[in-house]
């Protein structure tokens, strides 16, 4: 019955899924962006073998990345993060990676930097470490925990000029609320990454920020391509080709899985597997007990 009732959880987890393909001779690919933004991605650069990102804010090599994907396919990237705690989880699971500990600014200098290090139920923030006083002080009086450290910045161009070989495939910005300063450093006239992805609405809440810095992606020669509630997208006049695979919003065709479903799908049948490995104990244990119950009783009649 228990594993009976297991197996009927995990039918139903599935259909609570967002649409997908479950049919089809391959099994689904696994998402492990917040947004679906890696869903779009995949669409519109998938055929390639092989590519490359940078990633400004990266925060966490799995958990909600965008790149996670592209790396597992055998892509490169270069992951940015001012938390050393950040870098360090990439440096341990991206061998393949630049990783950079360093703030991404408009200008090299040392600049004080806000990791978020708890909410207030103790649970991971660190999504929410910025650069800006600001937000920071907002987060903190609603119970999130932050610590103050001092970072080196340098601009995106100095990352590209000393890192970067060849065309960047897409660049993601995600630095909640220091947009402008990293874009205006990105000298994106010069370095032209085929696809950029900037997080535009403040931190925990859906009010747009991007008529702050969306003039410095447009003057640049890129084309906006679509907003998906969280970022908006933007697409080089060259590869303008590419902004219909953009546009469409993760859907059935895509015939990927969440991360976060498809963990709590393994958790569930290590669950069975562990169960019935304890059902089959306990009926062996059970007819052993029958059996010499049975012998018992035919001695004692004999008696």
């Amino acid at each position: 019955m228990t594993q009976f009732r297991v197996t009927v959880l995990l039918r139903n987890t599935c259909l609570l899924f967002p649409p997908v393909a479950w049919y089809g001779p391959r099994m689904p690919w696994i998402s492990y962006a917040q947004n679906g933004e890696d869903v779009r991605l995949h669409r519109a650069l998938g055929e390639q073998s092989t590519g490359s990102w940078i990633d400004v804010g990266a925060c966490d090599p799995t958990d909600f990345s965008i790149t996670k994907h592209f790396y597992d396919r055998g892509w490169h990237g270069i992951n940015v993060d001012a938390s050393p705690v950040a870098i360090r989880r990439f440096v341990q699971e991206r061998t393949r990676d630049i990783n950079l500990n360093v703030g991404v600014s408009n200008r090299r200098d040392r600049l004080p930097f806000y990791r978020a290090t708890a909410d207030r139920l103790g649970n991971d923030a660190s999504g929410l470490s910025t650069f800006v006083q600001q937000e920071a002080e907002n987060h903190m009086r609603a119970g999130f925990h932050f610590e103050r450290l001092e970072v080196d910045v340098m601009p995106l161009s100095d990352i590209y000029a000393e890192h970067a070989r060849g065309t960047v495939d897409f660049l993601s910005v995600d630095v909640e609320g220091y947009e402008r300063e990293v874009l205006e450093g990105a000298a994106l006239g010069q370095w032209r990454p085929r696809v950029i992805i900037v997080e535009a609405t403040r931190p925990l809440s859906t009010e747009s920020t991007h008529d702050r810095w969306e003039d410095i992606i447009l003057a640049a020669g890129y084309l906006f391509v679509v907003h998906d509630g969280l970022n908006r997208w933007y697409v080089r006049k060259e590869d303008d080709g590419l902004s219909e695979k953009l546009q469409l919003a993760p859907n059935v065709f895509d015939d990927f899985i969440p991360w976060h479903y498809a963990r709590r799908i393994e958790q569930l049948e290590e669950q069975v597997r562990r169960r019935s490995s304890l059902v089959g104990l306990v009926g062996g244990w059970a007819r052993d007990t029958a059996h010499a119950i049975r012998a018992y009783g035919r001695k004692a009649l004999r008696k």
